[in-house]
């Protein structure tokens, strides 16, 4: 029996250790951590010390005793404290990946510092407040960051920060990986507004109301309409407008997914809504458009997301006294758009930036009920939560492969339709999408139709050439994974199982890799040409001799005798 059992345990444990891998992040025990701060709190130091480092209980006590309890409110990641104009974040559990993101705040941020190394640090306040502190930097017990705010902090509205473990809050791995795998897609930004060859939304003269920064009327502002914006959509017919010709531009261009705006902060909807006469339907154009490129997508099995703004500067509800009543339309829209176009995606909010207070527990409660009217859905960090994914906008993001995110970025002059201009150069095309994808990212990148619904001829001619760049070199971009070298201006890398490819997207030539822990069996240059790959001094010596030099990014396949997905991210040499 006993010969038995040590197997079965073995077996048993072995399981337990495979399940754990589905967990985003295992989360400390907070029990002696939530326990010090009372005998702290109660003057009772010499207690703290016994559960705690006393080193930190000596950098913080007085800190504590001199606050009262902050804003938001104490969870699994932490607990904040306020004393006039500051709030201090206590944070004992980070979110996977480069930051850490909390709830909007109804006044201004000044300043952000972290008071364990006494640090300036980088705070961004827009989908939400975003703190960036390097992981090296953090405290392994609980890091403290001291927000500067523009007023008294003392008087904000309590609210909560969500469970981002919660699985119930989360797209599932195997979603998330499929999507990863598809590493570019579409985004269209369109409406009205292309009548005048303005920006969506942006060239509203009308109140932001909600938003605080740069200028716009806050929470319960003024409501200001602008009387010709907002009639813009009576003269909107654009009869041209091809849903099956659009899909077949996006494959074209290699392009895996879609993204289309099916209401910006203007508030207009490109969908028929039954809670609104502000859509498409009151246009002389009078069609779902939505449902145009829903059918498309689908009978062309190309994936579908929509962009959906949580602001509505149009609705005169919305971030005032009877924000209440705009949550009711908020809910039916969403319902509308997850409900009557068959499978979605994606779902691509922007953004929710006035005070979280306004929302409550709704942007949690939306969540859940949008996983399950679309059950394999993934939504993006800007509506009210962490979501599935991060989103640097006009700009490739950083190196980061713990957390997915996805880089939005126009093709040309504005995001939506601007007039006639020339679209950004193929090289900075093809480049832009060989560093997101090497700092592991996806690309979404933006086009506006023009007013008739036709998208600009040199647009179109700029994707094709994408797409035919990726089908000569589309196995080192889709289902590959950024890495396993952080990427630098010239010289980047992709890799897929046993395969790392090197993009040469500068001058250089020849690179240095470390040691990595693998040999290299082979080596070939894709473009034509050869490669002479050494191992010197501990480390590989790879330099190219193309047989031409105009190519955009020269790409070195290397085969190595293991997965590179094991290698711990390096960078050249």
């Amino acid at each position: 029996m006993k010969h038995i059992f040590i197997p079965l345990l073995f077996f048993i444990l072995l399981i337990q250790l495979c399940n754990t891998r589905d967990v985003p992040e295992s989360l400390k025990d907070e029990t002696p951590f939530l326990k010090s701060l009372e005998y702290i709190e109660h003057n009772q130091f010499n207690e703290a010390k016994k559960l705690i480092n006393p080193k930190w209980v000596n950098q913080f006590d007085s800190l504590i005793i001199n606050t009262i309890p902050g804003p938001v409110k104490k969870g699994k990641w932490g607990f904040s404290r306020v004393r006039g104009n500051k709030i201090y974040y206590f944070i004992y559990n980070w979110q996977p990946g480069q930051l850490m993101q909390f709830p909007n705040t109804e006044i201004p941020i000044l300043s952000g510092r972290c008071l364990n190394n006494n640090m300036e640090i980088k705070v961004e306040w827009a989908i939400g407040v975003e703190i960036f502190v390097n992981e090296e930097d953090r405290d392994p017990l609980a890091t403290v960051i001291e927000l500067t705010m523009s007023e008294d902090a003392g008087n904000l509205h309590p609210v909560g920060m969500s469970d981002w473990s919660d699985s119930a809050l989360n797209a599932s791995r195997k979603v998330i990986d499929e999507w990863k795998d598809d590493r570019f897609g579409l985004f269209i930004h369109w409406g009205p507004c292309a009548l005048e060859a303005r920006e969506i939304s942006w060239s509203r003269n009308g109140s932001k109301l909600g938003r605080i920064r740069y200028g716009g009327a806050g929470v319960n502002g003024e409501y200001k309409a602008d009387p010709h914006y907002d009639s813009l959509y009576l003269g909107f017919n654009p009869i041209h407008f091809d849903a099956d010709s659009l899909v077949n531009i996006a494959k074209d261009a290699g392009m895996k997914y879609i993204v289309f705006v099916a209401k910006h902060h203007d508030g207009f909807c490109l969908f028929d809504s039954k809670v609104t006469n502000y859509d498409i339907m009151s246009t002389p154009y009078g069609k779902d458009i939505c449902k145009e490129l829903a059918d498309a997508c689908h009978k062309n099995k190309m994936k579908l997301g929509w962009y959906y703004s949580p602001r509505d500067w149009y609705h005169k509800n919305f971030g005032g006294d009877n924000h209440d009543k705009y949550l009711e339309f908020y809910y039916e829209q969403l319902k509308e758009l997850l409900t009557n176009y068959g499978k979605i995606d994606i779902l691509w909010y922007d953004c929710l930036d006035s005070p979280q207070y306004l929302w409550g527990d709704f942007p949690e409660k939306i969540s859940r009920q949008i996983r399950e009217w679309q059950p394999d859905i993934i939504m993006n960090n800007r509506g009210g939560l962490r979501g599935d994914f991060d989103t640097p906008e006009s700009k490739v993001g950083v190196f980061e492969n713990r957390r997915p995110w996805e880089s939005c970025i126009k093709i040309g002059k504005g995001w939506s339709w601007r007039g006639d201009h020339e679209p950004k150069s193929l090289e900075w095309c093809i480049k832009t999408l060989v560093n997101t994808n090497s700092s592991d990212g996806n690309l979404l990148l933006n086009i506006g139709p023009n007013p008739d619904g036709n998208i600009a001829y040199r647009e179109i001619e700029r994707l094709k050439e994408i797409g035919q760049w990726l089908k000569k070199y589309n196995e080192t971009i889709y289902s590959t994974r950024g890495g396993p070298f952080m990427p630098t201006e010239e010289v980047c890398s992709t890799y897929k199982e046993d395969r790392i490819f090197l993009h040469f997207i500068g001058e250089r030539r020849e690179v240095n890799l470390p040691d990595f822990g693998n040999k290299i069996i082979s080596s070939r240059l894709l473009n034509g040409g050869s490669v002479n790959c050494e191992f010197i001094n501990n480390n590989w010596q790879i330099s190219i001799f193309p047989n031409q030099n105009d190519e955009i990014d020269f790409i070195v396949e290397l085969k190595i005798d293991g997965d590179a997905s094991r290698i711990k991210p390096l960078k050249f040499l």
